[in-house]
């Protein structure tokens, strides 16, 4: 009996709601999520389909195999949001994406919206590790509303939450601040399209779709298809391996410090400036005997015990603020003698006094003490370049891989990580300033071989290579 019901009240739904008209939402939903499921963004009850229609709103449930839904399976909700038919068998339940379909409904006024869980969509937001997707020039970006194929096509990502619903305030702030996108994404699940129309919508998710996929391949055949970022207002500068030669520094300047430590130590050991940073290297030094419990490690306190330590920090290659200051004064006199000039690489100083025409500032960021900084860039083979260079950070800062360095540096300059572009050869330290909201560009130096990196960041030679927005 309960059966007779269920299909009785299915019928009844199907007449009054006009199944047969082709494009009513009772024959669009589930034509849409049979072809979804097809291409891969649908499966495993995944994703989801919703369509206006008058007052109305028709939504696909939760938890079924989208690629065998009917008409008569359809929620419909006024557009307030209230249930005003349910399927007609009591079991199906609302999906779960309903409030977020509902916040493209009643903030952009979309007339229909869709949920993808398509492979490609999970990647992209791997590959993009900000909060945006970006890409320009290319022509299937003209199939999204309000673009060109100049124009930069920007998607909003958000992380993802344990629960579908817990997504609807993230949801609508990326929709409030991205007024022109017609999309958000959701890192490690899947994306939010809409469109006017339901052929807008379908429109505009295939070609996101398309590129996705044709970025995620180009990336796989090593060929990168670099996004277009807004004119930054900041380029911090990473040193070594990135305006600078690494062998300059490992086999100039690290082996001048060590070869000259003792000597340095014995002339000016008594030294105020030396001898507070000896007392840094003494208290690293006995705390880290403390913690590995290897006794202490100082008898006398001689300038061989500390230049024992400062050889074994060399050859360790930690980033001792102590050590890094030492060796900046051991480099200066050699500076400022002509002995060492300061190594560039051939394009970084007309770059830099282009940005500086451009009225960019220029700062730099570098596990090398600001002493040591400021040198190299005074004492440059292209000569004296400080004029150029506003600002200058060091690891007093903060750890170059850590993502509160990068908040600070953009406190300190008191602009929005958004605008400021950061230069380095690292991939961990590009990743934390990605996770501070920094634009990143990863630089090739000295014949380094593409293939012993990710391509997570857009990936320059030289520095003549970089577009600035």
């Amino acid at each position: 009996m309960a059966n007779v019901e269920r299909q009785a009240k299915r019928r009844k739904m199907t007449e009054e709601y006009g199944e047969e008209d082709d494009n009513h939402p009772l024959q669009l939903i589930p034509h849409l999520c049979k072809l979804f499921y097809d291409l891969g963004w649908c499966t495993g009850t995944g994703g989801g389909m919703s369509i206006k229609h008058g007052d109305e709103i028709y939504i696909a449930p939760s938890g079924v195999q989208k690629e065998r839904i009917k008409g008569s399976d359809l929620f419909v909700f006024n557009v307030a949001g209230e249930v005003v038919r349910t399927p007609g068998d009591g079991v199906l339940k609302p999906s779960a994406c309903t409030p977020l379909f509902f916040n493209a409904f009643k903030m952009r006024d979309a007339g229909a919206v869709l949920h993808s869980h398509a492979q490609e969509v999970a990647l992209i937001t791997l590959l993009f590790p900000g909060k945006e997707f970006r890409i320009s020039r290319l022509e299937m970006i003209k199939g999204v509303a309000g673009h060109g194929y100049e124009d930069t096509l920007v998607v909003p990502i958000v992380e993802n939450t344990p629960y579908e619903e817990q997504l609807t305030t993230v949801m609508a702030e990326a929709i409030e601040a991205y007024p022109k996108s017609c999309a958000v994404l959701v890192r490690r699940h899947g994306i939010y399209v809409w469109g006017k129309t339901w052929e807008k919508a379908k429109g505009h998710a295939e070609c996101l779709h398309y590129l996705f996929k044709l970025i995620l391949d180009a990336h796989a055949r090593g060929i990168h298809l670099a996004p277009v970022y807004p004119r930054p207002e900041v380029v911090l500068l990473d040193i070594e391996g990135t305006t600078t030669s690494i062998r300059f520094v490992k086999d100039t300047l690290f082996p001048l410090a060590r070869q000259k430590m003792y000597e340095f130590l014995t002339k000016r050991q008594h030294d105020s400036q030396v001898q507070a940073l000896l007392q840094e290297v003494r208290e690293v030094v006995v705390q880290q005997a403390a913690e590995s419990l290897t006794g202490h490690p100082f008898v006398n306190y001689t300038v061989v015990e500390y230049v024992t330590h400062l050889h074994r920090w060399m050859d360790e290659d930690r980033k001792e603020g102590s050590l890094k200051a030492l060796q900046g004064l051991i480099w200066e006199a050699y500076y400022e003698s002509g002995d060492v000039k300061g190594h560039l690489y051939d394009d970084v100083p007309d770059a830099m006094r282009g940005w500086k025409e451009q009225n960019i500032r220029i700062a730099i960021y570098s596990s090398g003490s600001v002493r040591a900084q400021k040198l190299l860039f005074r004492h440059s083979t292209a000569g004296d370049l400080t004029p150029l260079i506003s600002d200058y950070f060091d690891t007093t800062t903060g750890h170059k891989r850590e993502v509160a360095s990068y908040h600070a540096i953009s406190a300190n300059l008191g602009v929005d990580p958004a605008k400021i572009l950061f230069l380095s050869d690292i991939k961990e330290e590009l990743d934390a300033a990605v996770q501070a909201g920094f634009q990143t560009h990863q630089l090739f130096r000295d014949g380094v071989p593409p293939y012993l990196y990710n391509y997570r960041h857009p990936i320059v030679n030289t520095f003549r290579e970089i577009t600035l927005g």
